[in-house]
């Protein structure tokens, strides 16, 4: 993937000069208009972004949690469904717990006593979208969130 597709589709979309590996041919290059690699590498300056954030994934579905009844009748808008909870983002830079171990010791993680670990406020928490709330839908995988948001055309493969 790192070796063929990426470095062919940074070619392609980007002008990057790193050669792909060799391969016979890449198809479908017309249904892309861009590429992004996701690794274990942190994602972009915030200790809260996720794939979910990076790729953009993350806006119709903070959007899908505002059209909620629930959420509109609490006045929620898609800003309020980003990490809400300020203990949290004070103390633990938005992660929701934190770890405390070191080389010499076992790493201890310390949740967030306001969100217990969750990262938003409990009335964004109340906001359910198909039976989930926001904080379980950033543990879903791609297919558990693609089939969560099967109606949501944003988010549908191919992305629209």
């Amino acid at each position: 993937m790192f070796d063929i597709l990426d470095r062919a589709g940074r070619r392609r979309f980007y002008g990057a000069t790193d050669l792909p590996g060799a391969h016979d041919a890449i198809e479908g290059w017309e249904y892309l208009d861009k590429i992004v690699t996701i690794d274990q590498s942190a994602i972009g300056r915030s200790p809260r972004s996720n794939a979910a954030t990076y790729t953009d994934a993350f806006t119709p579905i903070r959007e899908a949690f505002a059209a909620a009844d629930e959420a509109r009748q609490r006045g929620l808008t898609a800003a309020i469904f980003r990490s809400t909870c300020r203990a949290s983002l004070r103390a633990l830079r938005g992660r929701g717990r934190v770890g405390s171990g070191d080389a010499l010791s076992a790493d201890v993680q310390v949740r967030c006593p306001a969100c217990h670990g969750r990262r938003f406020k409990r009335d964004v928490l109340a906001v359910p979208y198909r039976g989930s709330d926001i904080a379980r839908v950033l543990t879903l995988t791609v297919e558990e969130a693609l089939a969560l948001f099967q109606t949501c055309r944003q988010l549908r493969p191919g992305w629209g």
